[in-house]
């Protein structure tokens, strides 16, 4: 009879990926065992010469990307203004001393002195004259930007 024993040659000793998993298990890096020095510059500029045209070509496509979104957006304009309106009821009413003292009186006239500014700002006049000194009344250019039709009034006279 013949015995058979567990003896493997030096061949199969050194190929057995157990034992590579558990020399990294212990702390030992391949990395180093192999005689790599780390990052390799000229490999990097290697590698990206080779991908050039595929990098090049997702640059171009996110830039086409992104002006065909910007163009199809629709446009929005904002605009922000603040007015100063200074407190001049008491020279108006021509009570300046009197008002002065009055809290009650003074906020009441400020009040009423603040809507009527508002009210000439809301106006339609002011509206007419904003427009005819901009030449806004029958300009196409004006009217397309607005996203309006043009008013079927006398545009010749200014109206509106």
């Amino acid at each position: 009879m013949q015995q058979i024993t567990n003896s493997s040659t030096p061949a199969e000793k050194s190929f057995d990926p157990d034992m590579r998993l558990a020399a990294g298990a212990y702390g030992e890096d391949d990395a180093y065992q192999d005689g790599d020095a780390g990052f390799d510059v000229r490999q990097f500029l290697t590698i990206l010469r080779a991908n050039l045209l595929v990098i090049s070509i997702i640059i171009a496509a996110s830039l086409a990307l992104a002006v065909v979104v910007t163009m199809l957006q629709t446009p929005r304009y904002t605009a922000e203004t603040t007015l100063q309106v200074n407190d001049q009821s008491a020279q108006v009413l021509g009570k300046q001393d009197d008002i002065s003292q009055d809290p009650v009186v003074s906020s009441a006239d400020t009040e009423r002195f603040l809507q009527t500014q508002v009210d000439i700002l809301k106006s339609r006049t002011l509206l007419e004259r904003v427009a005819q000194k901009l030449r806004l009344i029958g300009n196409p250019r004006f009217y397309d930007a607005m996203g309006m039709r043009q008013p079927a009034g006398d545009l010749s006279r200014g109206e509106l």
